[in-house]
Formats: C-alpha cells, structure tokens, sequence
C-alpha cells in the first residue's frame, strides 16, 4: 500500500514517538509509507532513523490557515491508496483535499488544558468558565475529527471506551508497541535505588504529587532518587517542581533518546501519577528493561501494568505511598516483577501493532 502517515512533528520525546515507530514498522512490512509533519522541534536522529527505515519525509515549516492547501499541492501528484491521521487539524483538512480514505488514530481526549496553566493556582468562576468554554471546544474538535474520517482506530481498550462515551462511536482498538529497536535493554548496577518517571512536564502528569511522596518517604529512606523525564510543556509548573523538590529529586528536560535510555538503565522502579494514561508507553519501555511500575488504577494503567505481578495500580495517594515503600524495602520482589515486568513487554510490539494497522487499513479499503 501507498500510505500517508500525517503527524505534528518528528521527535521521539513524549508521546510524538508512536507515529514514528508505526512508519517505520509499517514501511518494513513492504508498504511505502510518506510521512507528513512540520518541520519544528525536528529531531535530527529521528528523522535519520525514518529514512533508514525506508520512509519518505515531507516537511512543512509553518502551521497556518493555507496549511491545508500547501498539504494539497505538494502531494496532489502522488497516489496514495490512504491516509493514516496522527495530527491536527490543518493537516486533516489537506488530506481530505486529497480524497483519499482517512484512518484516524485516536490517543484520547485531553480536557482541563485551560486551568492547567494557572497552577499550582487554584481558579476562579471567570476562569473556570473559560476553562469549560475550551474543554467544549477540544471535544467539539475532536467530534469534526472523528465524524469526518473514513475509520477510528482506539490506542486502548480505555480510549476506546472514551470514544463511545464522549462520541458515540463504536470502533477496534490496537495497542501501541512498547519500546522501539534503537533500545537496547540492559541494566547499569548502582548503589542508590533509583526511581523513574518520564513523560512531558505539564500538572496532569502528577510529578508534583509524585514528588511529595517521594519527599517523604526519602526522610526513611535516604537511598531512593527520583529522577523526572520529560519534554518541556510547561515552564511555569517546571519551577514549581524544582521549588518543592529536596537534593535527591533531578529533573532532566528535553534529553536526547540515548540518554533518556541510559536513565532506564540506572532505574529500579517506574512511577507515574498521570491523570490521563491513555496508553503508557513509558511503562512499557521501562518494564523492557526489567523494571517494574506502580502506578494510580486509572485509564489504561490497568492494560498496561499486571497488579501484583509486573508492578502495582493504587487506588489513591495513600495507596501509592504504600506499594512504593514496599516495593523500595524489597529488593528480591523488585527483581521478580521486573522479570515479569520484561516478559509482559514482548506482547506489545511495533511490528504486530502495524499488523494490525495493515489489516485495518486493508479492511477500509474493501
């Protein structure tokens, strides 16, 4: 198949990975596969990657009103059979220029995106007002989305939840892979006993509550080192958690892919307070290098971490506190889960996902 694979930009940080990963896979099983993004934030070792892996790269510099007709012009010529849809708006409506069938992939809906950026402030009717005129509006984006797209493909069995729920919509689910070939799993040994969390820095990844946990329980525990990944979203609440950080919290900032593996490789444990969990695909890349997680029961964590086998899923903030002392005073169980943790990352595989994305495809073309 001739596949347009429409993205925001080319970056392996957050969750901007999973469209890279599928292009690639995609492209390996014999498809040619055009990947379409801006050229912002452009990762030059990601990009690279794409081409080796046989994927063409179409750039577009800035997102504008004519976007959707520099999309048109630049790909008219080409006969693509389908467009696979990871990104926004502007790049939606180029594709339906091309009338081309479109399949999009639906990562969930974030809400509360308003109010997000006045913490750690709580807000007032005013704001609280706009910030339910904006959760409106993303859904009714959303909707256009979803209403206009030949095909919805679910991340999880929880977005696909969310898409009946919020849309209406009944649709299949495939899950993301865990972690991607340039990994290479293997441990580093050290004395601390190093806890882990990557994802972007905005306030509904919960790194301040993870923080305040960590903070305690570090007074016990003088051993434990948190350290936070995460690609900048935020640079006001960036602060905030540097202030109510103690000496043993670090917070890395936008690192390069070969070092954000090199921190999987000093850690013992994953810990995520996210909000929205819509997938997990950090999670995942930390279970492959053996590496258990706990985590709140929430969205998709529950497809994602095995309770009591491959980590924990708390109920709440107590609950939490609890699973992470436990889990840092045993170092045998650490070390079983993540054994578990490394078995149960296999099932979540790039190639299968672009399997199944084929099929998919395949079958909307019928």
């Amino acid at each position: 198949m001739n596949i347009a694979l429409l993205t925001e930009i080319i970056n392996k940080k957050s969750g901007s990975r999973a469209p890279l990963e599928i292009a690639k896979a995609l492209a390996k099983r014999g498809n040619q596969v055009t990947l379409i993004a801006y050229s912002y934030n452009l990762e030059k070792e990601a990009l690279a990657e794409l081409v080796r892996s046989g994927v063409k790269v179409t750039l577009f510099e800035e997102k504008n009103i004519i976007t959707p007709f520099k999309v048109y012009l630049k790909l008219r010529n080409q006969t693509f059979d389908i467009a696979s849809f990871h990104g926004t708006l502007p790049f939606f409506l180029g594709a339906k220029l091309l009338s081309i069938p479109i399949i999009l992939t639906y990562y969930g809906t974030q809400l509360d995106a308003f109010a997000d950026k006045f913490f750690p402030k709580k807000i007032g009717f005013v704001h609280g007002l706009l910030n339910e005129i904006f959760n409106k509006i993303i859904i009714l984006q959303e909707r256009l989305l979803i209403k206009f797209s030949g095909a919805v493909l679910a991340i999880s069995k929880y977005t696909q939840k969310e898409l009946k729920e919020y849309y209406s919509l009944d649709c299949e689910y495939i899950y993301l892979g865990s972690y991607p070939q340039t990994f290479k799993p293997k441990r580093i040994p050290k004395k601390n006993i190093n806890i882990l969390s990557v994802s972007r820095i905005v306030p509904y990844k919960g790194f301040h509550k993870l923080i305040k946990i960590f903070n305690k329980l570090s007074k016990s525990y003088p051993q434990i080192v948190l350290t936070i990944v995460g690609s900048l979203g935020n640079e006001r609440y960036l602060k905030f958690l540097r202030k109510i950080s103690n000496t043993s919290v670090n917070i890395l900032a936008d690192l390069s892919d070969k070092d954000l593996k090199n921190e999987y490789k000093k850690s013992d444990i994953y810990a995520t307070f996210d909000r929205y969990s819509f997938f997990g695909m950090p999670v995942l890349e930390a279970a492959s290098f053996a590496i258990p997680s706990i985590a709140i029961a929430r969205c998709a964590s529950v497809e994602t971490i095995v309770h009591g086998k491959t980590g924990f899923l708390a109920k709440n903030t107590l609950e939490f506190e609890l699973y992470l002392k436990k889990i840092i005073e045993d170092s045998p169980l650490r070390i079983r889960m993540g054994r578990l943790a490394a078995r149960h990352a296999k099932n979540f595989d790039w190639k299968i996902t672009a399997e199944s994305y084929e099929k998919s495809f395949k079958k909307s073309l019928q």
